[in-house]
């Protein structure tokens, strides 16, 4: 068939190719950039560049090219994002693109496009194979595989980077009108992944086996230099779509995705509209071709012989041309591409001996091929190597072989499939499922590897399961109204490395049913009668494997991304032995009714001297190492009917010190069944009387005091990256709980900061970071009321700031001035700093009683901010009320009696 390139007769017009580069403070690279779009000898290019206003030399530079733009400009802008949308509303053509003022465009690379386009006018946009220019303009790095980029896989953040290289796409001005016809001007870094999401709804992205343009290195990229928050931005973004892509509204193209274009046919297209020579480049030819010269031999080395044969296909656009540094490229080609050809012939010749059944004779050919490979080292070789030993049933040499292949190219079908039949004839079906895992992080809709991922077991990849394995056990009797929200708040965690038990005893009510709804996704459950809780509690035990343990009753209820946290915490903190989270609680109908103001202190010296107002740690929230649970008895007590919680907690408190992630793990239900609350006085007096059998029996327990600091805090980024590296996807779903999930969150907000509370604003605004971005109902108005509080809390912050600098510069009545402007923001006239800072500023400037008040106010609402307990012992001493002095440390002293400054404070006395 002849291709509709070589008959020039019938020549259509060529596209308006529309190309804006917006720029700022880049002239050292901004010239290279322009004659790269200039230089191409495209007829019908309009080139627009927008520079912000610079002042090293751009606006020259663009000055001295200003006759071939269709427009400049050199003023103010608002930055990149809006420089780029007044561009693009200026420009006209057909097919749109922008550029950056640091990178370039390949040559021919606009007659590329503008042929793919002709050929195909369903296609909608486009991108090539991925380059990097180093900073001094020379080609550094070709990828060596093709970007296999779909909207589902984007959905799923199944890649290592969620990028399309902007500087290689270009698309037609229809799609970009049925997009919104606009950058997001609010975005600063993310803005392109963000387009291409919007793209994506609309229309198939292909990719064009050719190189267009390039992407350079230097020490100021943004991309660079914010690596770590653009990944994490650009996966805020693939999340808020997810939530958009209840089904895929991608259209199905029936083009493949990969679209090859002959260089030949590119010149020809050029020469057509009177290109006679390759594109002007200026003095760019001579780094090119040096660049080129280095990735054929490296290449090469590398065993990548695709790449080779790329980049040979490549120089096909310049045949018959002199430029500076070519005829090296072309020397370093044909020194190595023999040798290439033959390896590809023998592989081809093997192919067919092994398709025959000759498996003997097959292997000889893809020994000698790999003879001509330099280190042995080349994809295929390696992979029909694997295929012909394993057909001999050498499985140990096939297998390494395999593997090579899949060092070098981890998206080699044939390597991925001979290990697949390797391990699942090994009688290993783990690693075989995992094997098309892995695969399916770079292509998960290749059809044949998408068939054995249906078929296969689910397994966790390598990555994964070096996550902590979590163990869970549920015990359930008769909770079936309850039972469903409990096991969907586990199992919705997304944790891959989950051990789910639930053990019931033998309901009558619907909750057989909701098992067997869930019976594939659990590691095991029952359902007959197993001797109460605690017994249910220990047989589920007995069968769990996991690092970590916990246990979650059936009316209870785990945060979206509780597992990940305690996770991150246990990975993090290798000596960390258990770990609880902060309190919060549930109603009867599953809605959040609160969150503890304070971290909780938990501490062996607190527990046994009863120092708290309820001796309860919250066990929903609760989670241990398989070895303190070993060391401590591997069971819990079942003579203790209502408090072998507690009693379990008093035996891990023998042997290790509890810490705190300050994060909402789970919460307690509250209903009209809780024994917890039927029973609450009876509850209480056993465990005090545990707590006090414990004093008296085991007084000298040794417990490590040093190590990690009780509390640990967990910021927002830190859990998504974790997410991010352990090949997940950074989402925390959570069924169809989210609009009173986020109303109740933004109620305690509102609640809390009226009431001056601070402390727990910020702490439930890091909590609605996990969602940021997200379009879930509900976490809109939550990010308004939460603007709103921070906002007033960065106010009082700032008073409070200037007020403590005045006080240390001896200033009093300033800094009284500054604290009662803090105090005046505060809301109902009440924020513990605050109170706290007036009350120091009164004491000195003579004014007791208000101090007094001040310092009492702020331990009313916070009993355990240290600095107003240090003020107002160190006040009452100064008064000569010793006693009271003494009872102020007391009281902090019951709910934190290891804090060292206080203990000092705190006289001797006898037990």
């Amino acid at each position: 068939m002849t291709s509709p390139l070589a008959i020039s007769a019938k020549r259509p017009p060529l596209p308006k190719i529309t190309i804006v580069t917006p720029s700022y403070h880049q002239a050292e690279y901004l010239e290279a950039c322009m004659l790269s779009v200039l230089s191409q000898g495209y007829p019908n290019l309009e080139y627009i560049v927008m520079d912000g206003g610079s002042t090293d030399g751009s606006a020259d530079i663009i000055q001295r090219h200003a006759t071939r733009l269709s427009y400049w400009q050199s003023c103010p802008d608002g930055g990149q994002v809006r420089a780029i949308n007044a561009g693009f509303a200026r420009g006209t053509g057909e097919i749109m693109a922008w550029l950056n003022s640091d990178d370039m465009l390949q040559p021919y690379a606009l007659w590329k496009v503008a042929a793919m386009f002709g050929q195909h006018p369903e296609l909608e946009w486009l991108t090539g194979r991925s380059a990097i220019w180093e900073g001094d303009g020379r080609l550094a790095w070709i990828a060596p595989e093709l970007p296999q980029l779909s909207r589902r896989k984007h959905l799923e953040l199944n890649f290592d980077n969620p990028f399309i290289q902007q500087d290689s796409t270009f698309w037609r001005r229809s799609l970009w009108q049925r997009a919104g016809g606009q950058v997001d001007p609010a975005l600063r870094l993310t803005f392109d992944t963000e387009l291409w999401l919007r793209f994506f709804r609309r229309a198939r992205l292909h990719i064009l086996d050719s190189l267009l343009s390039g992407y350079r290195i230097t020490g100021a990229n943004l991309a660079v230099l914010n690596h770590d928050e653009l990944c994490m931005r650009a996966a805020q973004h693939v999340l808020a779509e997810r939530a958009l892509a209840a089904e895929d509204r991608a259209p199905r193209s029936p083009l493949p995705r990969v679209l090859r274009l002959a260089r030949r046919e590119v010149v020809a297209l050029a020469r057509d509209f009177g290109l006679e020579r390759a594109p002007a480049w200026g003095r760019g030819w001579e780094r090119y071709f040096w660049g080129l010269t280095g990735l054929i031999k490296g290449n090469y080395a590398d065993g990548q012989h695709e790449v080779v044969q790329f980049i040979a296909d490549e120089l096909e656009l310049f045949d018959g041309q002199v430029l500076e540094n070519l005829e090296e490229a072309r020397a370093a080609r044909d020194g190595v591409l023999p040798r290439v050809v033959e390896c590809a012939r023998l592989n081809d010749e093997g192919a067919v001996l092994l398709a025959a059944g000759q498996a003997r004779e097959a292997l000889a050919r893809f020994e000698r091929a790999l003879g001509k490979c330099p280190n042995e080292s080349d994809t295929r070789t390696l992979a029909n190597c694997a295929a012909a030993v394993a057909a001999l049933g050498h499985d140990d040499d096939a297998e390494r072989h395999a593997r090579g292949a899949l060092e070098l190219a981890p998206m080699n079908k044939s390597a991925a499939l001979c290990l697949h039949a390797l391990y699942t004839r090994a009688g290993r079906p783990d690693d075989a499922a995992r094997v098309v895992e892995e695969f399916a992080r770079f292509d998960p809709d290749e059809p044949e590897m998408a068939a054995l991922r249906a078929r296969a077991p689910r397994v966790v990849t390598s990555r994964q399961a070096k996550l902590p394995r979590i163990t869970i056990v549920t015990p359930s009797y008769n909770q079936g109204r309850y039972l469903e929200e409990c096991i969907q708040s586990v199992l919705a965690q997304g944790y891959p490395n989950l051990e789910y038990i639930v053990m019931d005893g033998g309901s009558t009510d619907a909750s057989i049913e909701i098992l067997r709804r869930h019976a594939t996704e659990l590691s095991y459950w029952q359902s007959a009668e197993d001797g109460g809780h605690a017994s249910a509690l220990n047989a589920g035990f007995a069968r769990s494997t996991g690092d970590v343990m916990g246990w979650l009753n059936s009316d209870d209820k785990l945060h979206p991304g509780a597992l990940w946290k305690m996770a991150w915490a246990f990975q993090q903190h290798p000596e960390l032995d258990w770990l609880t989270g902060r309190p919060s609680g549930w109603d009867s109908e599953g809605m959040l009714t609160g969150v503890a103001v304070e971290v909780p202190y938990y501490a062996r010296t607190k527990h046994l001297e009863l120092g708290f107002g309820q001796p309860f740690i919250k066990q929903e929230s609760t989670y241990w190492r398989r070895r303190l649970w070993d060391q401590a008895g591997g069971k819990v007590e079942p003579a203790h009917r209502l408090a072998f919680d507690t009693e379990l907690w008093l035996r891990f408190f023998r042997h290790a010190r509890l810490h705190v992630l300050d994060a909402l793990v789970a919460g307690y239900r509250v209903t009209g069944e809780n024994v917890g609350v039927l029973r609450r006085d009876e509850l209480v007096r056993e465990t005090t009387a545990l707590i006090r059998d414990e004093r008296r029996t085991r007084p000298e327990a040794e417990i490590a005091e040093d190590g990690l600091p009780r509390v640990l805090a967990l910021s927002r980024p830190k859990l998504l990256e974790f997410m991010r590296k352990s090949d997940v996807t950074p989402q925390i779903p959570w069924g169809n709980c989210w609009p009173a999930y986020f109303a109740k969150l933004a109620e305690e907000m509102r609640n809390q900061h009226h009431n001056g509370r601070l402390g727990l604003v910020r702490f439930v605004a890091s909590e609605h970071a996990l969602y940021e971005g997200r379009d879930l109902e509900g976490v809109a108005k939550l990010a308004e009321e939460l603007a709103r509080a921070m906002a007033n809390a960065a106010e009082i912050d700032r008073a409070n700031d200037e007020g403590e600098a005045h006080f240390e510069a001896g200033r009093n009545d300033e800094a009284v001035t500054a604290f009662a402007r803090a105090l005046k923001l505060s809301p109902g006239t009440k924020e513990t700093r605050t109170l706290t800072n007036g009350a120091r500023a009164c004491a000195r400037a003579g004014r007791v009683h208000e101090a007094e008040q001040c310092f009492r106010v702020a331990l009313v609402l916070e009993p355990m901010h240290r600095p107003a307990v240090l003020g107002l012992h160190r006040l009452l001493v100064e008064l000569g009320q010793h006693e009271e002095a003494a009872r102020v440390v007391d009281e902090f002293s019951r709910l934190d009696p290891d804090d060292p400054e206080i203990a000092l404070l705190r006289p001797p006395r006898t037990r």
